[in-house]
């Protein structure tokens, strides 16, 4: 028989590993800080509408609802954030990243590159720029 228990995405900040889990609880914490469904704040998060500075922010929060409710799943104190700890970790070079990883969380499919993709955008034609 296949194992139930829910399995976060794993995620490593400033060292520590952690694990992202859309629990019930946190997708109504989630809702209630953003103030509208879970599938509205996601699908803007896809969007193009938000600045780095935007995305860091939106991520600060997720993180820190996210966090402290794997806390509160694992009874484990130490776990817990506050939206200042992570404001120190958190950087616009990682910000795209973990955008990623929480929508992927979620349950979002990204396309895999294709092989063919990965090289010389010119291949095709065979010209060099």
């Amino acid at each position: 028989m296949n194992d139930l228990r829910p399995v976060g995405t794993p995620i490593n900040i400033d060292g520590v590993e952690r694990e992202i889990l859309f629990t019930l609880p946190a997708i109504h914490e989630i809702q209630k800080k953003f103030g509208e469904s879970i599938d509205i704040i996601l699908d803007n998060a896809m969007g193009n509408s938000m600045n780095t500075c935007e995305v860091m922010e939106w991520e600060r929060d997720m993180l820190t609802i996210l966090f402290n409710d794997e806390s509160k799943r694992k009874k484990n104190i130490d776990l817990e954030v506050t939206e200042e700890s992570l404001e120190e970790v958190l950087t616009a070079k990682l910000a795209y990243k973990i955008l990623f990883l929480i929508l992927a969380s979620y349950g979002y499919d990204f396309p895999e590159p294709d092989d063919d993709e990965d090289g010389d955008p010119n291949m095709e034609s065979g010209e060099q720029k």
